[in-house]
């Protein structure tokens, strides 16, 4: 009798934790989609985020690598410029001696325009 007793008592309790087992994972359940919808939803906009960034930064690296190839061209312009030297020497010469010189007026443009027509 004890035993029949004590084996309804264990099947009634085992009911029981199966109802609530049932109903908490229910529960869970119900209470987690919105849950994962929003995280779902938040790591889909990290995603773009970072699809942008790394377009920007490749962007970027192309911008640099072209500022990179231009500063390449100027130092090998300038380079090619310091070897003749004499020539650049010439030329900064004349122009310092251009600018020693008394400017003419433009009338006197002028009036050598009228006497040459």
């Amino acid at each position: 009798m004890v035993r029949k007793i004590f084996a309804g008592i264990l099947l009634a309790l085992s009911s029981i934790f199966l109802a609530f087992g049932v109903i908490g994972i229910a529960a869970i359940w119900i209470y987690n989609e919105p849950l994962t919808r929003k995280a779902e939803d938040t790591l889909v906009g990290i995603d773009l985020e970072l699809a942008q960034a790394q377009a920007t930064l490749q962007s970027s690296e192309e911008e640099l690598e072209r500022a990179l190839r231009i500063v390449d061209s100027t130092e090998k312009a300038l380079e090619k410029l310091a070897d003749p030297s004499g020539d650049a020497e010439n030329v900064f010469d004349s122009i310092q001696n251009t600018a020693r010189r008394k400017p003419r007026s433009p009338m006197r443009f002028i009036t050598n325009a009228f006497r040459a027509a």
